[in-house]
């Protein structure tokens, strides 16, 4: 568990569009630029993809993403990937 805990902190959170990357424990001003821009105060960086740290299948992971985007569609969201 600790080997998985250290691999989340240490992954790249990046944003396609607008560029950029969010990094734990690190304070990001484009993040807070975006909220402001949102008149937004809180966020969350969440994915369908391997729920659970479990590997899916490709297919799996895009039907997956397509129901989070729809029970998403009335929040701003962006998307984006980690890079471990």
């Amino acid at each position: 568990m600790d080997d998985l805990i250290k691999a989340y902190n240490s992954t790249s959170y990046n944003v396609f569009k607008p560029k950029l990357s969010i990094i734990v424990g690190q304070n990001n001003p484009k993040v807070d630029i975006l909220l402001e821009k949102y008149n937004c105060t809180e966020w969350a960086y969440i994915t369908a993809h391997n729920q659970y740290s479990k590997v899916l299948t490709d297919q799996e992971n895009i039907e997956r993403h397509k129901h989070l985007k729809k029970d998403l569609s009335r929040y701003s969201t962006f998307e984006g990937e980690g890079v471990g």
